[in-house]
């Protein structure tokens, strides 16, 4: 997996929410992930500490369906997965929300559309760097097992795609005609077109496959959770005995 670029910032109510879990040896309690839309947002400016959570007019999309994962000892990430029957909706804004309401974290995008229809997946990620986030956020599953990034993959195949379409131009122009290099470059054009249909068809399945991966995971993670509180309640309940045994003997 690449290094992943960090953009978003704790907020100064997360840094006080961090400071208080970790004297009370408490878990981060992430809950919600935001998605907003916010006029006039830039990308391009520092990111404000002191924002509050968009007003509701303004929230396009929220979900509590989330994986999570380290990249990291200092590094976590939390994801969704945006699938083709979500939107229609433009979102710039993303925040990470605790179970108590708390923005925890935030950052400004470049403007997204998601729009319902088959294939049109997104998965969003919000990665958080900061001292001991691991521990902190009690994450114990490495993010590479659910994220990868594909995109270097598709950029290689474009470009070889250009670079072919370039040599075929060139050597077109030094044998051939001005007639025919305009009819052999249509054709070249269209078989272009093609190789990037097939191109656009890979990135899709690429993004399902990841995709599949995330609710792979999620349900996984689920099982986990089921599990250790069905072993927690069997401890509790032993215990409970063996304590009643004990004041009755």
């Amino acid at each position: 997996m690449s290094e992943q670029q960090v953009t978003g910032i704790l907020t100064n109510a997360g840094k006080q929410h961090i400071t208080t879990c970790a004297l009370e040896n408490t878990g981060l309690n992430v809950s919600t992930l935001v998605l907003a839309n916010v006029p006039n947002l830039s990308d391009n400016v520092a990111r404000d500490p002191n924002m509050a959570i968009p007003a509701q007019a303004q929230i396009v999309y929220q979900t509590d369906e989330l994986i999570t994962g380290f990249i990291d000892e200092h590094t976590v990430a939390w994801a969704t997965v945006l699938d083709q029957d979500i939107g229609d909706f433009d979102y710039n804004w993303i925040g990470l929300v605790t179970s108590t309401g708390i923005l925890l974290a935030l950052d400004y995008l470049p403007l997204q559309r998601k729009r319902q229809g088959v294939n049109n997946v997104h998965n969003r990620s919000f990665v958080l760097k900061f001292a001991a986030a691991k521990a902190l956020a009690r994450i114990e599953i490495k993010a590479s097992s659910w994220m990868f990034d594909y995109s270097p993959r598709l950029d290689s195949m474009q470009l070889a795609i250009v670079a072919n379409a370039t040599a075929q131009i060139d050597n077109m122009t030094r044998h051939l005609g001005l007639k025919d290099v305009i009819s052999s470059l249509r054709n070249t054009i269209e078989l272009q077109q093609v190789h990037i249909g097939t191109l656009e068809q890979e990135g899709q399945t690429l993004q399902q496959t990841q995709s599949a991966m995330i609710k792979q995971r999620q349900k996984q993670d689920s099982e986990v959770q089921i599990s250790l509180a069905k072993l927690a309640t069997a401890q509790v309940s032993t215990m409970y005995r063996q304590v009643k045994h004990i004041t009755s003997a």
